[in-house]
């Protein structure tokens, strides 16, 4: 829809004066906006329509989901980590549903497809991949992602992601791995104890918690 949006515009010349094409200033350019055939003014107008009724459902279904992190106690402590967000948190929360059929940290990376496998011959141990078998896709990708994240704004994740850097010759995929095993280890006691994040943002956490708090409010 948005490609559709800049290709009319492109084709007829005409500059955005915005980067958001979804942002409410620019639809309401748009819807006002005309072209130089009628065909292609029509075509623009109802893009705008379009564009501007599924940046509502989103925002709608972006406060349910915020409403339901406020009242799911696991979400809103594993949202206080660097790299976690509202929306990573809820969907950790129900992926992990219930942190007491992990045992041990051990148990969770492993779940999680965080845990190397270890090639052994006869001399010398490799470890350079994630063992597939009985993990969590899921949670395997978004723990990634909130690690890249964590890697560049949590200085203690930094740290850890530098080491693990050099360890495997300068490459990122590795070091981003380590990053989330050692989040995810975190993330066990942590919900094992019934408490935040000890190297948090707090005022990026409050701010979490403050947006889940409004969303559940206005249910």
């Amino acid at each position: 829809m948005i490609n559709r949006v800049h290709g009319l515009l492109d084709a007829h010349g005409v500059r955005a004066t915005v980067q958001r094409m979804y942002a409410a200033k620019s639809l309401k350019w748009l819807k006002t906006l005309v072209l130089s055939t009628e065909h292609d003014t029509f075509v623009l107008r109802q893009s705008a329509r379009e564009i501007t009724y599924l940046t509502n459902e989103i925002a709608e279904i972006e406060r349910r989901l915020e409403a339901e992190a406020a009242a799911d106690e696991d979400a809103r402590l594993l949202a206080s980590m660097t790299g976690i967000g509202i929306y990573s948190a809820l969907l950790l929360a129900a992926e992990i549903d219930g942190i007491e059929r992990f045992q041990n940290p051990k148990k969770i990376v492993s779940w999680a497809g965080l845990c190397p496998h270890i090639k052994q011959s006869s001399e010398s141990g490799k470890m350079n991949y994630i063992k597939k078998r009985d993990r969590s896709k899921l949670v395997n990708w978004i723990m990634c992602e909130a690690a890249n994240t964590a890697a560049h704004h949590d200085p203690k994740m930094a740290a850890i992601y530098e080491s693990a850097r050099r360890r495997h010759a300068g490459r990122h995929g590795p070091a981003v791995v380590v990053v989330a095993h050692k989040m995810i280890t975190i993330m066990w006691h942590m919900l094992s104890t019934r408490t935040p994040y000890e190297s948090r943002k707090q005022e990026l956490y409050d701010c979490k918690l403050s947006k889940m708090r409004k969303a559940r409010q206005r249910r």
